[in-house]
């Protein structure tokens, strides 16, 4: 019996030092993986860039962004720094897979901006908050409708809805 009993210590530790060794292990691949920048620049960052422009300058009342018709789309989203990708998936489906190299999960200063068509991711873009901060739209998690994507900037240059459109 005495023997026994210290088996049961020495497994408990045992499996203690595999779990810490292989969270470390984990932990350790993930810092190790590059955040890498798409060298290819995105066509539709140029195109938001124009849009908000054209606010600024007074040329348009609202940020409209069914100007955007580099591709068919017919909702928009917003996830804010840190989004889960299980929060991603659970949002707009697992399509997203194929489109978006994304690294929201664990940037702090970026956005996901994420269209759908039929309920299939068709494009995103990683952008920065300092730019124009669109973290103030990820709190509406259904999503913006081609007709509803009209937006303002309040006095901090934060993009928030304009529902009166």
């Amino acid at each position: 019996m005495n023997k026994h009993i210290h088996k049961i210590p020495l497994l408990i530790v045992v499996g203690l030092l595999f779990y810490a060794l292989i969270y470390t292990f984990d932990t350790f691949m993930m810092m190790s993986v590059p955040l890498v920048k798409n060298p290819t620049p995105d066509p539709l960052d140029a195109k938001l860039s124009n849009i908000i422009s054209h606010y600024e300058n007074g040329e348009t009342s609202v940020i409209d962004l069914s100007l955007i018709e580099a591709f068919s789309w017919d909702r928009f989203y917003v996830f804010g720094p840190y989004t889960s990708l299980s929060e991603l998936e659970s949002t707009v489906g697992r399509s997203w897979r194929n489109i978006c190299f994304t690294h929201i999960d664990v940037l702090e200063n970026h956005v996901l901006l994420v269209f759908t068509k039929d309920r299939k991711v068709v494009h995103c873009l990683e952008y920065p908050t300092h730019t124009y901060d669109f973290s103030y739209l990820a709190n509406y998690s259904s999503g913006y409708s081609v007709q509803e994507a009209n937006f303002v900037l309040d006095e901090s240059g934060s993009v928030i809805w304009n529902q009166g459109k």
